[in-house]
């Protein structure tokens, strides 16, 4: 049994992926709920999840399906544990993590949802292009000021203090990220993504899944859920309906929504999924609350 009393739940998305990830379940009660999940959008669960060989989770429909899976098997353990959690959050992706995990979306719906979002996202990547970079030592004045001086270029993320992702137009991104330190940004990195994701190139797939979602019930959650759009907590279910669609054209404002976590006042956040990458932006956001990783049920630490 876990110490703690207040969690606060963390979900990873896209980019934590690793081939093989969902191995470590295989031979666990835990899953029946991947078993379950291939039934649902028919493909080969244990293939998604335990394939080892090169290009597995290539596609962006694999992934995210892959991360979403393993987070909620993940969360299955971890509720066993008998804690309530005080906060429910996820970077991109994982906030459908969260939304199920809290009882907004049902397990099916959500499902579906998901798989939906990384065909209509990755349409949109395939029919605009686009590219996204890491910047390294950037504030939102820099980032921002990078951005303005090339066309069609956005920030995409905030993830952190010094680490703030813009994506846009393949060209511009190429040229802000060779004269980043012009702008006083240590460092730009190109990400290894084909897309322009949380941009306005993603607008067909808003209009796209806000058909979807008007198909789809929505449930008040069991506590808070913190929306990526905007960092606020939210613990009624009809604010859901506008915000998933919304939510792959507008940025990704994680700092903000760490800043709602820590306002929760959690004793302690999991990072319930595959990897450390989120427990690693808590150091720089909230250095105050320790943020574990918890995977196949235990804390790693």
């Amino acid at each position: 049994m876990l110490m703690a009393q207040r969690l606060a739940m963390l979900f990873p998305g896209q980019g934590t992926q690793s081939p093989g990830m969902g191995e470590p379940f295989l031979s666990t009660p835990e899953f029946s709920l991947a078993r379950k999940a291939g039934e649902i959008l028919n493909l080969d669960a244990e293939k998604l999840l335990c394939d080892t060989s090169e290009g597995a989770l290539s596609s962006t429909h694999d992934a995210q399906l892959a991360i979403l899976i393993t987070s909620l098997m993940s969360y299955e353990t971890l509720q066993a544990t008998g804690n309530i959690p005080e906060c429910f959050v996820g970077h991109s992706l994982g906030q459908v993590s969260a939304l199920i995990c809290a009882g907004v979306l049902d397990f099916e719906e959500g499902l579906v949802f998901a798989s939906r979002r990384a065909q209509a996202t990755q349409k949109c990547a395939d029919t605009h292009g686009g590219a996204m970079a890491a910047l390294l030592g950037a504030d939102n004045e820099s980032a921002q000021s990078l951005c303005d001086a090339y066309p069609e270029l956005w920030i995409a993320n905030d993830n952190a203090p010094g680490q703030i992702v813009i994506a846009g137009n393949s060209e511009s991104i190429g040229k802000a990220c060779e004269k980043a330190r012009d702008f006083g940004i240590k460092k730009a990195v190109l990400l290894p993504v084909n897309g322009a994701f949380h941009t306005p190139y993603m607008a067909d797939a808003v209009t796209e899944l806000a058909g979807v979602l008007d198909t789809m019930s929505f449930r008040d959650p069991a506590c808070a859920v913190i929306s990526n759009d905007d960092g606020q907590a939210y613990t009624d279910a009809s604010i859901w309906k506008d915000k998933l669609s919304i939510h792959v054209a507008r940025p990704v404002l994680w700092r903000d929504c760490m800043d709602a976590v820590a306002a929760s006042a959690p004793e302690l956040a999991y990072e319930v999924g595959h990897g450390s990458t989120l427990a690693g932006l808590a150091k720089r956001c909230t250095p105050d609350l320790e943020v574990r990783s918890w995977y196949t049920g235990e804390s790693d630490g």
